[in-house]
């Protein structure tokens, strides 16, 4: 049965078909395009430069830097103020306070070779001045 058009229906049901898959395919390149061009750094910076003007771009880094430098001092203002409030000292010493240490030091003393400057000089040590002193008497 022919219709209107001059068109049978299974041809009008393989156009539908056929514009479908035209349109998915579309879809599907599109998306893939898209998913490529969003998955690098330069395909970002590539698409936002073809979407926004140049002069919004310079705006919002502006606005970027200055929240950034804002946050900042904020942030020192307030570690600044918390480190003024503690007693770093007894902090401290309370952490410490439940801990066990256990110092090992091991100390060698050994003779240096006598040089001929150490050999030559010597002093009595008080132990023979007083022997001598006795002696004396």
């Amino acid at each position: 049965m022919i219709d209107q058009t001059g068109q049978t229906p299974d041809s009008d049901a393989g156009t539908r078909r056929g514009e479908r898959l035209l349109a998915d395919l579309a879809r599907k390149a599109v998306s893939g395009s898209v998913g490529a061009l969003l998955s690098s750094e330069d395909g970002i910076k590539q698409l936002i430069a073809a979407i926004v003007p140049k002069e919004v771009g310079q705006y919002v880094a502006r606005e970027l830097a200055l929240l950034r430098s804002q946050a900042l001092e904020a942030l020192t203002g307030q570690v600044a103020k918390y480190l003024e409030r503690i007693d770093l000292a007894n902090e401290i010493k309370e952490v410490l306070s439940g801990l066990n240490f256990d110092i090992h030091i091991r100390v060698g003393v050994t003779r240096r070779d006598p040089s001929p400057s150490d050999a030559e000089v010597t002093a009595p040590t008080r132990g023979v001045a007083r022997q001598r002193r006795k002696a004396g008497k």
